[in-house]
């Protein structure tokens, strides 16, 4: 519950930015269907308006999107059963519900796994 009271005024806003461009309303719904990224919603409709060159538009996705490879090193996926459901959990994770799940165990975890990394 706590994320969605973060993402739906997130929604209302990019409902309003997409009526007040040139694009149809319908656009709106596509962008928040096909874009996993709140952030990433707002840029991209910045870049598509003026028809940014895709690679540019590609680029972009790519960076603002980046922090979520760091998301799963401190997720609990001890608290995930089953190979279906990690994968899905790593999957779907996103700002909101890794700011739920990290806790000082979820810390702790990440030293370790960070550890081990350097060590290698």
């Amino acid at each position: 519950m706590p994320a969605v009271l973060g993402a739906v005024p997130m929604g209302i806003a990019l409902g309003v930015v997409v009526a007040q461009s040139p694009l149809a309303w319908w656009w709106a719904p596509v962008f928040a269907t096909v874009i996993f990224a709140g952030s990433l919603e707002f840029l991209i409709l910045g870049m598509v308006v003026p028809v940014g060159p895709l690679a540019s538009i590609a680029a972009t996705a790519f960076l603002v999107n980046f922090r979520h490879v760091f998301y799963p090193l401190s997720f609990p996926l001890h608290r995930v059963h089953g190979r279906g459901a990690k994968v899905y959990s790593t999957f779907t994770l996103t700002d909101e519900a890794w700011a739920l799940t990290a806790s000082p165990e979820a810390h702790v975890a990440l030293a370790s796994t960070l550890a081990a990394l350097h060590a290698a």
